[in-house]
């Protein structure tokens, strides 16, 4: 298990986000005139810039969850909830200190997730072949950030498709991110693994494919950050059986998705059945 590193963002990517107190009152405001009403419309749109960004700021001390939420409330519920997870997960992490290290769910500790270290270095660089995927995982390396739909979709396709452990991923993330905060990125990886305190089963699994057609329909994002993909058209991207023969240099896919998925789901039921418990 690699220890915990403390966050090594490159200079070149926080840059963007030195702000003083002044400095994110402005971006705040700005987002609340011209951003909040659409929020809950807009969040997952990966070509909008449709979210606050508050989050690196949040995280320095330099604007609070009780002033948001005041100026969201009536404005946006959608973005209110999203304040209250992030309360939430503070609380969590507070109360189980424990849970930066096993699964909150304690039916899920000792669960055998795989430690392929050559796999999840794949995953890293962004070279599984899945385009969503790899379009996220080479954004986090060069900005430091990530659309919480990327994080959510690169997170369920490493532990879920490909097994390997949430503790790996959830230190890269601290690691890279410009908002690293432990409670926030224990919570979350723990929320999308299935292991953490949440109500949904443990058979929530991302289709990165759909997620693309839904959420980068044009393929822009992907094609923005996947510079050997950058000139297949975008329907193109969707659809892996097409994309070998117009990409030829792109990586091959680490993993059949539906072979991952069955894989990951087969594994989970043998695992809970042996122990006598019902998940669904």
């Amino acid at each position: 298990m690699p220890e915990v590193p403390l966050p090594e963002v490159r200079s070149d990517a926080a840059v963007q986000w030195l702000a003083d107190e002044e400095g994110v009152q402005r971006k705040w405001l700005k987002f609340v005139s011209q951003g909040l009403n659409a929020y809950a419309e807009r969040r997952n749109f990966l070509t909008d810039d449709a979210t606050s960004r508050m989050s690196p700021y949040i995280r320095c001390g330099m604007i609070s969850l009780r002033q948001m939420a005041k100026e969201a409330m009536g404005v946006s519920e959608a973005f209110v909830r999203e304040l209250a997870w992030h309360d939430f997960y503070a609380h969590l992490l507070h109360h189980f200190p424990e849970t930066t290290e096993v699964e909150w769910k304690r039916e899920w500790r000792g669960f055998p997730w795989k430690h392929d270290e050559k796999t999840f270095e794949r995953w890293c660089q962004g070279q599984t072949g899945i385009p969503l995927v790899d379009a996220g995982m080479r954004q986090l390396r060069k900005e430091g950030w990530l659309p919480n739909r990327v994080r959510m979709v690169v997170a369920s396709f490493l532990t879920k498709h490909l097994q390997i452990d949430w503790r790996w991923g959830e230190r890269h993330f601290y690691r890279h991110l410009v908002d690293s905060d432990l409670a926030q990125n224990v919570g979350n990886w723990q929320w999308v693994a299935g292991c953490g305190a949440d109500a949904a089963p443990y058979f929530r699994i991302f289709n990165p494919l759909l997620q693309a057609r839904k959420f980068d329909p044009n393929s822009d994002y992907i094609r923005r950050y996947v510079a050997e993909l950058s000139h297949v058209a975008g329907d193109a991207l969707h659809d892996l059986e097409r994309l070998r023969s117009l990409a030829p240099d792109y990586s091959p896919p680490i993993v059949d998705l539906e072979r991952g998925r069955k894989a990951f789901m087969e594994l989970a039921r043998r695992r809970f059945s042996s122990q006598g418990l019902s998940l669904f």
